[in-house]
């Protein structure tokens, strides 16, 4: 049976940029599916688990430079977004949405 719904999970990381290292805390959303496939039963009636996401665009929460809050100025946000998008955001999120079994 698929399974689909909303999930929302907080998270941080840590990006290097020429000033310096900068703490990013950040909000992922979206609306997510799983479906644990069929492995039993006969061949041409089988198939393989399958898991997804759609991203709501990303929040950021907050950013920290040495232990102390930045303004998110546009090119920041553009340099955390670069950034972001390098990581495995669907995981994350199907990470939580897997947890609300």
């Amino acid at each position: 049976m698929i399974r689909r719904g909303r999930a929302q999970t907080s998270r941080s990381a840590t990006i290097a940029l020429p000033a310096g290292e900068f703490e990013i805390h950040y909000t992922l959303s979206g609306a997510c599916y799983s479906d644990p496939g069929k492995l039993s039963g006969p061949p041409e009636d089988c198939y393989p688990p399958e898991a997804g996401c759609s991203l709501d665009p990303l929040k950021i929460d907050a950013l920290h430079f040495e232990g102390e809050p930045v303004e998110i100025t546009p090119e920041l946000e553009t340099l955390i977004h670069k950034h972001l998008e390098t990581l495995p955001l669907e995981d994350y999120l199907l990470e939580v949405f897997g947890d609300d079994d």
